[in-house]
């Protein structure tokens, strides 16, 4: 099943049944999903912050 990124618009598939990637700009557009996913693995909830805290930061990049 496909979907359209938001980002770049390009195709989304879906990983683990729920997780969602884009196949163009590689970006993760379920972050819920990705953290739920690594709590079930055992993950630990200190390690989940430092994701959550590295993927939900807004980057801005130099030209």
């Amino acid at each position: 099943m496909l979907f359209e990124c938001p980002d770049c618009k390009g195709k989304i598939s879906r990983y683990y049944a729920e997780l969602r990637v884009c196949h163009d700009c590689k970006r993760i557009i379920n972050l819920d999903d990705l953290l739920r996913l690594l709590r079930n693995l055992g993950v630990t909830e200190q390690n989940i912050r430092r994701v959550h805290d590295n993927l939900a930061y807004p980057r801005l990049f130099a030209a």
